[in-house]
């Protein structure tokens, strides 16, 4: 018989399952919901019934803040990412790795990092729903979108064609397992994503970055009024690029006549 829903093994398997980010809600002097503390495991059942199976245990309201679908090795992946965090076990300071779930999460949907209390007028005994934003099927959200204009600019920045030689610094691909990125963003398998190409020729050393991660670039862009700046030069540099095609077309065509 299996005990409180396939609880966490020793040994990591490839099942697919979920990683649950459970918080222990704690009411501040102004009523407010808080948090501390995070349980981060895994699970092959419904995190929710995870959620009723730990509750039993514990003397504070418990919430689930979000889950990703994937295998048990991604928490441990997840675990080490978060080990200058860790209080006890599975539990980890809110604070400390807050930053983390915004990327990994949509908790910025229901939590005010301002007050650093869950955005939620309701009382304290209907707080936990979460305005049902994580029920249902939800789609895994990323902090910002990226759109395909945005995808083209920077496919296309930097780049350079000499000689026939095509090159690209940021290469698109399609992740086959779960990693992090640059940032320590999560890729989870099958996400699209790309690699910063310096040249080598070691995959392991090309440095990851995460759509979710460009995204976050995009905004600093913004920010600083620069995001105009590097269109025009990938527009330049995908003109140049035909450019030196069409020459090298024109070429082999005299060649051959």
């Amino acid at each position: 018989m299996k005990s409180e829903t396939n609880k966490e093994s020793e040994i990591p398997t490839e099942e697919k399952g979920f990683v649950y980010f459970i918080g222990e809600a704690i009411e501040n002097k102004w009523g407010q919901i808080t948090t501390e503390y995070v349980k981060v495991g895994w699970t092959t059942g419904k995190p929710e019934i995870r959620l009723k199976a730990l509750q039993t245990s514990n003397p504070r309201p418990l919430f689930l803040l979000g889950t990703i679908k994937t295998n048990q090795q991604a928490e441990k992946m997840i675990h080490n990412q978060l080990s200058d965090a860790r209080v006890r076990g599975e539990w980890f300071d809110f604070n400390k790795i807050k930053s983390r779930l915004v990327m990994w999460l949509p908790i910025y949907n229901y939590y005010d990092f301002d007050s650093d209390c869950l955005c939620n007028d309701s009382p304290f005994s209907d707080v936990f729903d979460l305005k049902n934003k994580q029920k249902n099927g939800a789609k895994r959200k990323t902090l910002f979108e990226l759109d395909v204009e945005d995808k083209n600019i920077f496919y296309w920045f930097p780049f350079h064609y000499e000689n026939g030689d095509v090159g690209n610094l940021l290469k698109p691909t399609t992740a086959n397992k779960d990693h992090f990125d640059i940032i320590g963003n999560i890729i989870q398998e099958g996400d699209e994503y790309y690699l910063i190409d310096l040249g080598g020729i070691d995959y392991a050393a090309k440095t990851k970055i995460s759509l979710s991660s460009l995204s976050i670039f995009k905004k600093f862009l913004k920010e600083f009024n620069l995001y105009e700046l590097i269109k025009n030069i990938s527009l330049r540099q995908k003109e140049k690029f035909y450019s030196m095609q069409q020459k090298e077309t024109e070429k082999n065509q005299r060649v051959w006549k």
